[in-house]
């Protein structure tokens, strides 16, 4: 069984507004979840250190979180609300209304609630800060998405989510045209990809993506 210290939105990559795809990318209250990879074998997600007290918010987090991955983000938006309202400065419920929004196309405001939920962590929570560097990527501002994905590869010592941050700056170096750096980079990371065929998909786009481009002049 392979353990992964990530959570299951970096499991179906999100990275900038290029090639991405839906992702099951919201954190419910337990603190271990497992989920069905699509070579079938168990990947668990271990959450360490930071959970919902109140047992009412942990509730409307859950309910938030079954509403999402129905599609249905204005009402699993209501309950993240009134969940926040309990606990307000709760890294989980916070990265979830940046999830939120982001999935409706705001991204400013997720951008506001990710970078909330890191400071909340004392810049500790890697999915806040994994999120922070992708919704400055959507929103065209590529130098603090480098910045911050650099942050957070930095600030742990766990490889697979050194691999999952390296990926996402791969998309922001093309977002750049900035094509060598992105190949290089893609090179050194490809080995480590290969392991998990979850992303396959999104590797075929982004391998297209790197033949295609053309360095800025």
């Amino acid at each position: 069984m392979k353990i992964l210290y990530l959570l299951a939105s970096i499991l179906l990559i999100y990275s900038c507004k290029q090639d991405t795809g839906k992702s099951d990318s919201f954190q419910s209250n337990t603190m271990e979840v497992t989920i069905k990879t699509n070579d079938s074998t168990d990947v668990d997600i271990v959450l360490k250190d930071i959970v919902i007290v109140n047992e009412e918010a942990r509730e409307l987090n859950y309910a938030g979180v079954q509403l999402a991955k129905k599609g249905k983000y204005r009402k699993a938006e209501k309950k993240f609300i009134a969940a926040f309202r309990i606990e307000p400065e709760n890294p989980i419920i916070l990265n979830n209304m940046g999830n939120i929004y982001r999935e409706i196309g705001t991204n400013k405001m997720a951008l506001e609630y990710y970078s909330e939920s890191f400071i909340a962590s004392d810049s500790t929570y890697f999915n806040a800060g994994y999120n922070m560097g992708i919704a400055y990527c959507n929103l065209g501002e590529y130098d603090k998405s480098l910045k911050i994905l650099q942050k957070v590869i930095e600030d742990t010592d766990d490889p697979n989510r050194i691999m999952i941050s390296e990926y996402a700056k791969v998309r922001v170096y093309l977002s750049q045209n900035d094509c060598d750096r992105a190949k290089q980079l893609y090179i050194k990371i490809k080995t480590d990809l290969d392991e998990f065929p979850q992303f396959r998909k999104n590797r075929e786009k982004l391998e297209n993506r790197i033949k295609n481009c053309v360095n800025n002049i």
